[in-house]
């Protein structure tokens, strides 16, 4: 069994999160040095997105969405996720993983879907332009975003404590 290893940093959860990452079986390292890792994960209200550092919120943001998520949200709720988008352009850095491949959302839409996969792609592609400061991430299934979200926060947390 491999050693564990405390976050240096905990991790803020928004309290609205219907469905959060556990953020639990997330390994860091390779053969010898591979330390299960152990983070504080906090709920809170966060003003913009749903994971940050606690402590760090007013900096850095990540909005998860799973697919069903993603095309609900841009068809019924698009106003609500224009103004989520303009609210991270305010921070530090921000971003946006998708628990999916782009190349599954394109090509495996959800049943119930009302929109065509070329306006989610289109809505994607000119969100990028408008809110350049946040970054989309396309990773497939929750355990994979869940493991970047953590490696993105990491990442923010070393350049800016």
């Amino acid at each position: 069994m491999a050693k564990k290893l405390k976050c240096q940093w905990e991790l803020a959860v928004d309290n609205r999160e219907q469905n959060p990452w556990t953020f639990e079986d997330i390994y860091i390292g390779a053969g010898k040095d591979r330390r299960l890792l152990e983070i504080e994960v906090v709920p809170t209200t966060i003003k913009s997105g749903d994971y940050s550092i606690v402590g760090m919120e007013h900096l850095v943001a990540i909005e998860r969405k799973s697919k069903e998520d993603l095309f609900g949200t841009i068809g019924r709720g698009r106003d609500r996720l224009v103004r989520g988008l303009a609210r991270l352009t305010d921070l530090k850095w921000a971003a946006v993983i998708v628990e999916s491949e782009w190349f599954d959302c394109m090509k495996n839409p959800p049943e119930r879907s009302e929109m065509s996969v070329s306006a989610i792609d289109g809505s994607i592609n000119a969100w990028t332009q408008r809110f350049p400061g946040v970054h989309w991430f396309w990773r497939p299934g929750r355990y994979v975003s869940s493991k970047v979200c953590y490696k993105l926060l990491q990442r923010f947390y070393e350049d800016n404590r």
